[in-house]
């Protein structure tokens, strides 16, 4: 805090912890946030007082696409001297989506929530003010089984990890080819003079895409090992079949390869049956893969 006189004369420093909890909901248009600001300190010139300086915190909304709006919380400002903040630090804000009226696919609707915050010092002074502030982008659906419940809300800059073990019996032969792919990409075929296979991937909703994933794939097993009906193999491919750098999306950048069946499907249904439902995940939604030891 500084007075408006040039140069400005300093009247003290002020700091405190603060943060921001999002939830999101799988079932629900809604959001809700707990804002906190707490452990409040200042140290100031003589003849100055922080405890008088109100504290404001604001949040705001501005929502992209969708043709429809967002129902906000009756108060999204809070300004209280350190006093007010020490007894009662949080504050609590819910912003929903009602679908009626939302017009593109999924009745999907963003959002942007911004977070500022504000001092005020005695007249005279300069306010400070975060500029930059804290922001957040929300997306609200009513996708459907698709992406889980049938109405939903997901933080989109939040990057789900599709996580595979080399120790897990059940998945170590689909997690040491993945492995290969994106580590070793010599050992796997085709045989492709600087194969770079992604560990980012984008989740693929049409059916017809995803068989064409897997029908490619399945023509590259063949090349190189045959027929292997009869064997308890399957042909496993990375990135996976339901991904938009699925095989015959990949421009080269793919690993297929024989491996037992029965780990291939466990790990092949995984996407599909739990991971893209448990993160609400809808078409081009982004998430990772690694695997670990």
């Amino acid at each position: 805090m500084a007075t408006k006189d040039r140069p400005p004369k300093p009247l003290g420093t002020m700091w405190f912890d603060e943060w921001q909890l999002g939830f999101a909901y799988d079932g629900d248009r809604r959001v809700d946030f707990v804002s906190s600001l707490e452990n409040i300190q200042a140290s100031t010139v003589p003849g100055q007082d922080a405890r008088t300086w109100p504290i404001r915190v604001n949040y705001s909304a501005t929502v992209s696409g969708g043709g429809a709006d967002i129902v906000r919380p009756a108060a999204q400002d809070r300004t209280d001297l350190w006093g007010a903040w020490d007894a009662r630090p949080q504050t609590v804000l819910t912003y929903t989506s009602p679908d009626g009226a939302v017009t593109t696919p999924f009745k999907k609707l963003s959002a942007a929530i911004l977070v500022r915050f504000e001092v005020t010092g005695p007249p005279g002074a300069d306010p400070y003010i975060d500029e930059r502030g804290a922001a957040f982008r929300v997306r609200f659906d009513s996708a459907g089984r698709i992406a889980g419940k049938t109405r939903g809300t997901v933080f989109p800059d939040h990057r789900p990890t599709f996580a595979m073990s080399l120790g897990n019996p059940d998945e170590d032969e689909s997690a040491r080819h993945i492995d290969d792919a994106l580590r070793h990409p010599v050992k796997t075929f085709p045989p492709t003079v600087g194969k770079n296979v992604p560990a980012e991937l984008h989740r693929l909703i049409d059916p017809a895409l995803q068989e064409q994933n897997r029908v490619a794939a399945g023509k590259v097993c063949t090349e190189v090992w045959g027929d292997w009906g009869g064997q308890r193999l399957d042909c496993d491919e990375y990135p996976f079949a339901s991904t938009k750098e699925g095989v015959s999306l990949s421009g080269g950048n793919f690993s297929a390869r024989l491996i037992d069946r029965d780990d291939n499907q466990r790990v092949g249904s995984r996407p599909g049956s739990t991971f893209y439902g448990e993160h609400r995940m809808l078409d081009g939604d982004a998430f990772l893969v690694t695997v670990v030891p």
